[in-house]
């Protein structure tokens, strides 16, 4: 029988790629310009109002004195990722991630997929036009992360048909899919792990797409660890004698730094506590911080297994509490 022999849940921003010296790019932007930016309290802010409300504390912590040792602490923890997956070597993985508007558009957003073609396809991302120079500039520069030309990597489609099956079994609705059209390609979710987490040597996997972002079917903590948990015997369940890892990519909190959200869900996760990770509250999974989701379902997967927590940086990066709640954990 298959058997899980490593679990990573691991922050993918593009802050974690680009130069510290272009973080502020992102508040000029992005942040300033935004008007459904979720606050501590769950509820929905612009810029200009969520800084009318912030902690004045906040000024001191995104300072931009504080951007290069954040930046060094990102790469670290992401060096450690790296070096443990190549250690442990699996065979096969499971990959768990949201899909922005890159596979799926409005025309159709599954909230559960897995895909179980024979590869799957990697296109370099596209720097959107309607952004600032300098934020352009610093989405060119952490392009890197999510690949810099057109591969295809393979599938391991029999473990997906598996999924799917037991996945049906247990009464989801789940999604499939063989084949991802162009222009768009698999996405950043995903090509992150193939190259900074598996430094493109990818083995075959199944890529599991969440819906986190966008209402109104967008999955709940309760209903992600459940899916998580089937994963898992469905795993245990394969009849072939392979390693699996199972790897979450996405979250924490954004693109408003929450600390407490991020630490309640850390403090559960280390605790094996399957209660608490699945009250933790809805309207906290909005926006960004719904990529809190990839690592709940990769939590029920590895229920049981002791999560480390590598590191978990607060990447502040405006007065108003914007940025990024990055966190690297593994489980063995």
């Amino acid at each position: 029988m298959a058997k899980i022999v490593l679990g990573m849940a691991s922050s993918h921003s593009t802050m974690a790629h680009a130069p510290a010296a272009l973080w502020e790019a992102h508040v000029c932007g992005f942040d300033m310009n935004q008007t459904d930016l979720v606050g501590r309290d769950g509820r929905i802010y612009d810029y200009y109002s969520l800084l009318k409300v912030a902690d004045p504390a906040l000024s001191e912590k995104a300072a931009r004195e504080h951007f290069p040792e954040r930046h060094r602490r990102l790469q670290s923890a992401i060096d450690t990722l790296a070096k443990t997956y190549a250690a442990v070597a699996p065979d096969i993985a499971v990959i768990i991630g949201e899909d922005q508007h890159e596979v799926f558009q409005d025309d159709n957003i599954p909230a559960l997929l897995v895909y179980w073609g024979d590869e799957i396809i990697n296109i370099p991302r596209r720097t959107p036009t309607t952004v600032s120079p300098l934020l352009q500039e610093s989405l060119k520069s952490a392009a890197w992360a999510y690949g810099t030309e057109e591969r295809v990597y393979p599938v391991a489609s029999d473990l997906g048909l598996h999924l799917i099956r037991c996945l049906v079994d247990d009464e989801f609705d789940v999604s499939q899919a063989r084949r991802i059209t162009r222009p768009c390609g698999v996405g950043h979710a995903f090509a992150y792990v193939y190259h900074r987490i598996m430094s493109g040597k990818v083995v075959p996997h199944v890529p599991i797409m969440l819906n986190t972002y966008y209402p109104p079917n967008q999955l709940t903590p309760k209903r992600s660890y459940k899916i998580g948990q089937t994963v898992r015997r469905a795993i245990e369940s394969w009849p072939f004698d392979l390693r699996v890892a199972v790897i979450a990519s996405g979250g924490l909190s954004h693109f408003v730094v929450n600390e407490e959200l991020d630490n309640q869900v850390l403090r559960a996760m280390q605790q094996n506590d399957a209660d608490a990770i699945c009250a933790i509250p809805r309207e906290h999974m909005n926006s960004g911080s719904s990529e809190i989701m990839n690592w709940i379902t990769a939590a029920g997967a590895l229920d049981g297994l002791q999560m480390k927590l590598v590191d978990y940086v607060p990447c502040y990066r405006s007065p108003a509490g914007t940025g990024v709640g990055m966190g690297f954990a593994t489980w063995n």
